[in-house]
């Protein structure tokens, strides 16, 4: 898949960015240099460095989009309607988001690959990754969580916990099988694993005279 950049990028550094994501997925990242992603992009060096002082900078900026755009990939409402939503098919629906980003993901878990070997270059790193990846979907959700709670559909007191739970539900220990290079898990136990995370998530927070539907 390849690796989407905002539309806020510039033109002038979008076909860098586009040009290393595609070095480093190739080649690896110390085998790329930056006359070479100069040369792929069509750039000179000195437009290169203009934009990213070093590699490790440009390596950064990649990580962080495609972290940002993956994270955008997620089926999660703003707010919950008790009149027209039902909270359980809403849950389906984002852990079916959710879930598929993962297994599809394959150029992102590549890149994942080599943060991880590289990242005593990059100090810092790791909490800017985090806080635009992990901490901005668990954020969306439980906000979306705390309005399931306000309506009544749900009876949650942690909403971030809460969140947490039910995204370690929804992928169990995909994210590490990826990421050391395991194939994603065939559909259908996909499916399976995110109706029985939902329906048991359903069930633990179900609001008084409410029960989950289960299954």
């Amino acid at each position: 898949m390849p690796t989407v950049h905002s539309p806020r990028v510039s033109a002038k550094v979008a076909p860098i960015l586009a040009a290393a994501s595609r070095l480093f997925v190739e080649r690896g990242f110390e085998a790329v240099s930056m006359d070479a992603i100069a040369a792929e992009a069509g750039v000179s060096k000195a437009t290169l460095y203009a934009h990213f002082q070093n590699k490790e900078a440009l390596f950064l900026r990649i990580l962080t989009d495609h972290v940002t755009e993956f994270s955008r990939r997620f089926d999660i409402p703003e707010r919950f309607d008790p009149g027209a939503d039902d909270a359980q098919e809403i849950l389906l629906r984002f852990g079916r988001s959710f879930a598929g980003a993962f297994r599809d993901d394959g150029e992102g878990f590549a890149l994942m690959r080599m943060f991880m070997s590289e990242m005593h270059r990059l100090p810092g790193a790791a909490r800017v990754l985090h806080e635009n990846g992990p901490v901005r979907t668990r954020n969306q959700l439980a906000r979306l969580l705390a309005s399931m709670t306000d309506a009544g559909a749900l009876a949650i007191s942690d909403f971030e916990m809460a969140a947490d739970q039910l995204t370690s539900l929804l992928i169990g220990h995909d994210p590490m099988d990826r990421a050391v290079g395991l194939p994603p898990p065939p559909p259908a136990f996909v499916e399976a694993r995110i109706r029985s995370a939902v329906g048991l998530f359903m069930r633990g927070y179900a609001a008084a005279g409410r029960k989950g539907r289960g299954q």
